[in-house]
């Protein structure tokens, strides 16, 4: 099926085209166009046929795996896991924040919020508190069993980094930003580039960097190293 047979839709903000793509594909596996077991268009395919980007398919992909719409085989593709899906919401809901969004708006914030707490050191209990963070993350980098609480703890670093600029607004902003409950879609991709274990130790080690220009009070490079640190995030992302 060609994606770009469908009907045009009406134009959308930049920001809302992975959920048109996805929007498109529901459709079609609502109509029987592509059936329980099918493999999808790759993911360069669906780019061509729908006139996006391969990041905003890529994200409209991971939309329909969030639904439970289709299945994502490593290596092998994306499809179809089952019908009649609930649709996906072309509302204001925690699964409309793109994560290319989400991640401009942290690197915005976070390394001014680093930066904060290498100005004004924080109380030994939230430092330890944060370097145990560090440490029971290192414990299970190697199991691949581990992921998603790997990623969990990954996000509790960040909100435990806000909250030690005894800044409310500072900690909440940051807390909508990495809230698992809030962007399902967020963690999903996290879940799925953290599989590959070098990522997992390097996340590590620049957490630890971080959490060292805090310690000895450089906040330029502590600003710097969370500035890498998303930066780098986004790459595995999107590159």
């Amino acid at each position: 099926m060609d994606l770009s047979d469908q009907p045009k839709l009406a134009p959308i903000a930049a920001s809302r085209r992975y959920l048109a793509v996805a929007q498109q594909v529901m459709a079609a596996i609502a109509r029987g166009e592509f059936s329980v077991g099918e493999r999808l268009p790759a993911e360069r395919e669906l780019a061509l046929q729908a006139g996006v980007s391969r990041p905003t398919a890529r994200e409209a992909l991971l939309v329909l795996e969030l639904a439970g719409a289709i299945e994502s085989r490593p290596g092998d593709g994306a499809y179809v896991s089952r019908p009649g899906l609930r649709r996906v919401s072309d509302g204001q809901s925690s699964i409309d924040a793109p994560p290319r969004e989400l991640l401009e708006a942290r690197s915005l914030i976070e390394p001014q919020v680093a930066a904060h707490i290498a100005r004004h050191p924080i109380d030994a209990e939230q430092m330890r508190g944060l370097r145990a963070n560090v440490a029971d993350n290192a414990a299970i980098v190697a199991d691949p069993a581990c992921v998603t609480e790997f990623v969990e703890r990954g996000l509790e670093f960040h909100l435990l980094l806000a909250k030690a600029t005894r800044n409310s607004i500072l900690s909440e902003v940051t807390f909508q930003l990495v809230d698992n409950e809030r962007h399902p879609l967020w963690r999903l991709v996290n879940e799925q580039i953290m599989r590959d274990i070098n990522l997992r130790k390097a996340h590590i080690e620049e957490h630890a960097q971080i959490l060292d220009a805090i310690e000895e009070g450089r906040s330029e490079s502590a600003e710097k190293c969370m500035q890498q640190h998303l930066f780098d995030l986004q790459g595995q992302i999107f590159s």
